[in-house]
């Protein structure tokens, strides 16, 4: 006491000369122990539960494992608990684990009142941290389909599940509710994380796009002319088909698809069917390929007088019909000229007046010409005990659509006559295939010298005609030539 006294005495002494060095250091030492017990409080209101966040992550040690739930010290005045719900969510033999005085780290879901935690969300912080790190680097991935809702599709990244809304499935895939796809492993791109939220979202229809692109670049440089690929028939066209190579799509023109002529691509080839295909062009600057399915075939032009010769009586169809005459294909695929003059005994003014597509008949071949690629075919030379007729396959006559038909069918056949529509009709369907206007401009020119050349093709049919048979023209009993 008496020292307690001494000590403000002094204190007062020293004031009263003057001197405020002793003040001045008992201030300090209050400031001190006050900022100590400042500190004080701070850190221990650090351990108050109201000071959890939710989606803090904490560690806890396991003190009490009931059948429902797990009871956690993490470190508050307060003990927290891991309900059923989030037990179910764990692997079964983790939970079965668990035991008194494991530490384990948890998610804060409530902070609040009774402090909730998640163990099943604490596993999933790595989940997070990848998916932060896919969505910066744009990275695409394969991942499986596990669920299916109104407005998408459920994917599973780890103990994640990502959401593909409706709008980013693929094309063609984003019918019906989804559930025929279940199971299947998909590329996605993560497009948006927010951990707090507990929002995934990845986008199919962008990872296809920009996969395919990729792919497809791989693809061009390692490409080379001449070669074989294998490939699945991805769509058909009037003009040909395109065939996915595995991640770009090459077309087989019209030309190109088989050595038979007049054949539409719907009647040679199926949406979906693995094909063997012949690398014929590559355009790495427009990304372009060209493909073929006749070069792999073998060309019977090239062995037409090895298996064919003038004379010959054989069985053909009736493929299609022009003002000049009609085509007929033979067995072995090669396609001939029947030239009007060549169809009956009588005087015909139309072929239709004389055969039908789809019919079978007997002709003879009257001439050869492999360089031109040209049979001439006719049925009148055929002695007529010989001659048969077999309209089982035959298209019904419709007189008012003849003139379509035959306009049609002339073009399909001449059209492949000549090397200038060939190159035309490639170009053209490139441009339209692509929409690239440009291309489909830059074709225009050769188309209309396709067209001329089927006007000189009509030519050199009637002049193969008249070469099998330069002096073979009749005439009836009143002079009248036939």
């Amino acid at each position: 006491m008496d020292q307690a006294n001494d000590l403000p005495t002094e204190d007062m002494m020293g004031a009263a000369d003057g001197g405020r060095e002793p003040s001045t250091a008992s201030s300090a030492d209050m400031a001190d122990e006050g900022m100590s017990m400042m500190e004080l409080l701070l850190e221990e209101s650090a351990f108050m539960p109201g000071n959890f966040q939710r989606g803090d992550v904490v560690e806890g040690t396991i003190v009490r494992k009931d059948k429902n739930q797990l009871t956690l010290d993490i470190g508050a005045k307060q003990e927290a608990v891991v309900p059923s719900t989030d037990l179910m969510r764990l692997p079964p033999e983790l939970v079965e684990g668990l035991k008194v005085g494991d530490t384990v780290k948890g998610v804060i879901l409530r902070p609040e009142g009774e402090i909730v935690v998640s163990l099943y969300q604490a596993l999933t912080v790595g989940d997070w941290d990848q998916a932060k790190a896919l969505e910066e680097s744009g990275e695409i991935l394969e991942l499986p389909i596990v669920g299916t809702n109104k407005g998408g599709i459920l994917v599973q990244l780890g103990n994640l599940q990502g959401f593909i809304p409706r709008s980013h499935v693929a094309q063609g895939a984003d019918e019906g509710d989804g559930s025929g796809r279940m199971g299947q492993v998909i590329p996605v791109k993560v497009i948006e994380v927010n951990q707090r939220k507990r929002r995934l979202i990845v986008s199919e229809r962008q990872a296809l796009r920009e996969w395919r692109s990729a792919k497809k670049g791989r693809l061009l440089d390692a490409l080379q002319e001449g070669e074989t690929r294998s490939g699945t028939v991805s769509s058909v066209t009037d003009f040909g088909a395109f065939v996915d190579l595995g991640g770009a799509d090459g077309l087989i023109h019209i030309s190109e698809l088989t050595h038979e002529r007049g054949r539409s691509p719907k009647d040679l080839l199926r949406v979906g069917q693995t094909i063997q295909v012949y690398v014929l062009s590559i355009d790495r600057d427009r990304s372009r390929i060209g493909l073929s399915l006749k070069r792999l075939q073998p060309d019977p032009w090239q062995t037409v007088e090895r298996d064919h010769y003038v004379g010959e009586l054989a069985e053909a169809r009736i493929a299609n019909l022009a003002k000049f005459g009609a085509f007929a294909r033979l067995d072995d695929g090669l396609e001939g000229l029947i030239h009007i003059s060549e169809l009956s005994d009588d005087h015909v003014e139309h072929p239709r007046e004389a055969v039908r597509v789809g019919q079978r008949v007997t002709v003879e071949v009257i001439a050869i010409d492999p360089e031109r690629r040209r049979v001439g075919l006719s049925i009148r030379r055929v002695p007529k005990h010989l001659r048969t007729v077999d309209d089982s396959q035959a298209e019904p006559a419709d007189a008012g659509d003849s003139d379509m038909a035959e306009e049609q069918a002339t073009t399909a056949a001449l059209a492949q006559v000549a090397e200038a529509s060939e190159a035309a009709g490639s170009d053209a369907a490139q441009g339209e295939a692509t929409g690239n206007a440009a291309v489909a401009e830059q074709a225009e020119p050769a188309a209309a010298e396709a067209s001329a050349a089927d006007d000189e093709a009509a030519g050199e049919a009637t002049a193969m005609a008249d070469e099998a048979s330069p002096d073979e023209t009749t005439t009836d009993e009143g002079g009248a030539a036939v």
